[in-house]
């Protein structure tokens, strides 16, 4: 029930990470660290599933040679 986190709440926080889902999100860490140092003139895209999309696009359109999403934890642990 991991991924209810957005529409039912309650479900979502009501059980503790597994060693492995925390070791997952760690990992999501360490490549959002590494990819910042790579490219520190990326461009975040931010904003929900719908938003983020058209921020991406938008992106892409423009000179910009990368581009970085940022998860939130809560993001990240909703995916597993």
């Amino acid at each position: 029930m991991r991924g209810c986190g957005f529409t039912r709440p309650e479900l979502y926080y009501s059980a503790e990470l597994t060693e492995y889902e925390q070791s997952i999100i760690d990992m999501g860490i360490e490549v959002e660290r590494v990819a910042r140092n790579l490219f520190p003139q990326g461009v975040f895209v931010t904003g929900t599933k719908t938003e983020a999309q058209q921020n991406t696009l938008k992106c892409l359109a423009s000179p910009h040679k990368a581009i970085l999403s940022k998860l939130r934890p809560s993001q990240a642990k909703s995916d597993i």
